[in-house]
């Protein structure tokens, strides 16, 4: 189980890949997150937060992906 997600993006979408744009699945719509290089995202990680990332069309997505727990 994980309290927090995290994700550093290394590239920009459009510029060093297309597609593989984050988003959040809201019940009345879909958030999309555009990576940019150098931008954090993070969230916390339970079902308020459903996610995925969309297809990719070309190119490399990098990232730093890490979660984090709370310690009581």
């Amino acid at each position: 189980h994980y309290d927090i997600s995290a994700l550093l993006y290394l590239g920009t979408a459009g510029v060093d890949f297309e597609g593989g744009l984050f988003a959040f699945n809201d019940p009345d719509c879909d958030r999309l997150v555009a990576p940019v290089a150098g931008r954090m995202l993070a969230f916390s990680s339970g079902f308020e937060n459903l996610h995925q990332v969309r297809p990719m069309a070309e190119g490399e997505r990098f990232t730093v992906s890490a979660w984090y727990s709370r310690t009581t």
